[in-house]
């Protein structure tokens, strides 16, 4: 039985929230979860380009331990909203879909 999921209640602030099967709001909780994961790399990669511009040379256990550092950054940054890149990529994504699919029928 599938039932229908508003748009808002898996991306919220996206445009037209439109009624999703359970099949739909699962792919786009997954296109949400994967735009996340590549915000965080992406932040975690600034971090580490920062990092590597400093002029204070670290030992190899002191980088490992700054990576610690930097993936708990990454973490609380991304829990309280992160950049917002991640939300971004998914709506575009989303609605690419949505449009290759109207323009298929």
């Amino acid at each position: 039985m599938a039932s229908a999921v508003s748009m808002a209640s898996v991306l919220p602030g996206s445009a037209g929230a439109a009624s999703l099967s359970v099949d739909q709001a699962i792919y786009a909780l997954k296109i949400k979860e994967a735009s996340g994961e590549f915000e965080k790399l992406l932040i975690r990669q600034m971090l580490r380009e920062i990092r590597s511009g400093s002029l204070v040379s670290s030992s190899s256990e002191s980088r490992g331990y700054m990576d610690i550092a930097d993936d708990q950054l990454v973490d609380i940054f991304q829990g309280s909203g992160g950049l917002g890149f991640g939300t971004a990529m998914a709506q575009q994504f989303l609605q690419q879909i949505g449009a290759a699919k109207a323009i298929s029928r």
